[in-house]
């Protein structure tokens, strides 16, 4: 069996967030395939597998924004090992969420994401780019688009200033 988890990329980047996954539940997978795209506030990169396999679990889902060492996905693995990956997962994004002083997720279901500050958005480095090049502020185009990640075509269709 083999895990899957968020890279640490460099030692300011602490999250990431899963853009898009490129295999399914039960697809096969190639070492070096890529299985995800996901997406840092300086960079967006094809997240490659280590080795070959069934991609047997996907344990998060597309926009979760996620902690360097999350277990992102199994090959090979089996429903315990999902699980016990699902439990470290959780450890994890409670310790994350104490580190930042964030009260605990409510009891209603696990949480995906880790905790961000009021006022805080998450944007593709190229909508990024793009606000800058239209003036267009971020943060009041978050706003307006709720907890979902800016993307480019977000900002190309807001006014300056938006």
């Amino acid at each position: 069996m083999l895990r899957i988890r968020v890279p640490s990329l460099a030692e300011n980047v602490l999250e990431a967030t899963i853009g898009l996954w490129r295999k399914a539940e039960g697809d096969p997978v190639a070492e070096n395939e890529g299985i995800a795209e996901l997406v840092t506030e300086k960079a967006q990169f094809t997240l490659e597998s280590a080795g070959a396999g069934r991609l047997t679990a996907r344990l998060a889902e597309e926009k979760s924004v996620l902690p360097v060492g999350f277990i992102l996905a199994l090959l090979d693995g089996t429903p315990a090992d999902a699980e016990a990956a699902r439990a470290e997962n959780e450890q994890l994004l409670a310790r994350r969420r104490e580190e930042m002083g964030v009260a605990p997720a409510p009891a209603s279901g696990p949480s995906t994401s880790a905790p961000r500050t009021a006022g805080s958005f998450r944007a593709t480095p190229a909508a990024r780019r793009l606000a800058r090049e239209r003036g267009v502020d971020l943060a009041a185009l978050s706003a307006r688009l709720g907890d979902r990640m800016i993307r480019e075509e977000d900002v190309a269709a807001a006014e300056p200033g938006t």
